[in-house]
């Protein structure tokens, strides 16, 4: 078990442990109490400390209590969403009403759910070309070890992902230079798609014809702001 204490940047049971923060107040004009619910998306993640605070009126996320998250084996934190809406968070977000901020979290793949292109030890870089597995939250990672070789994984080939219909929500790595066709065609349940580097970045990824098709998103979350397509 890994446990973290989260940064306030990112939004799994629904088990309901309740906490209450100390009321934080505005101004006299905003001395109304908002209920804020934490949940997490996926039950089998973790768990968390708490799930409940109440924060007044606009107070900003960055100075909400936010509760512990004990995450399981291969998965890893990426991020907090309201309302299971794909909003980036951001420190100067305020609170506007009652309203559940969702932790998503994300399992690691396991390299041998993924295929690769002539991919041979030694190799420095590799290249996806299928998955084999049923996860329906998944972080690509950004590279692997083989044999006390790191090697990156920087490209995402035609219909790697194709037709994953039970894939919501993806995390792709840094190291990611290019997307090729229809690679995410007919994932319709995929509703989450975050980028772990900034949109500058992700704008320079080349993009095949139709890679992200029938997807039931239309962004890209990178760490500072999204990439609408």
């Amino acid at each position: 078990m890994i446990k973290l204490k989260l940064l306030p940047i990112f939004a799994t049971s629904l088990a309901s442990v309740t906490a209450m923060a100390a009321p934080i107040l505005t101004s006299c004009n905003q001395r109304v109490l908002v209920k804020i619910n934490f949940y997490l998306l996926d039950e089998s993640s973790g768990t968390l400390s708490f799930t409940t605070a109440k924060v007044g009126k606009g107070i900003r996320w960055k100075n909400v209590k936010k509760p512990e998250v004990t995450l399981n084996d291969n998965w890893t934190a990426s991020g907090w969403l309201v309302d299971d809406v794909d909003t980036t968070l951001t420190d100067s977000y305020a609170i506007k009403r009652n309203t559940d901020f969702y932790f998503l979290s994300l399992y690691e793949c396991d390299i041998s759910d993924l295929e690769f292109d002539n991919y041979t030890q030694g190799d420095t870089t590799a290249k996806i070309t299928g998955y084999h597995g049923e996860n329906e939250f998944i972080k690509i990672p950004s590279s692997f070890n083989d044999g006390g070789q790191n090697v990156k994984i920087t490209s995402i080939g035609d219909n790697a992902f194709y037709n994953c219909p039970l894939l919501e929500k993806i995390e792709l790595g840094k190291n990611l230079t290019s997307i090729g066709n229809s690679a995410f065609n007919g994932c319709i349940s995929l509703s989450y798609i975050h980028y772990d580097g900034l949109k500058n970045n992700f704008e320079m990824v080349q993009k095949g014809i139709d890679w992200h098709k029938n997807v039931y998103t239309d962004r890209v979350v990178c760490t500072d702001q999204p990439y609408f397509f």
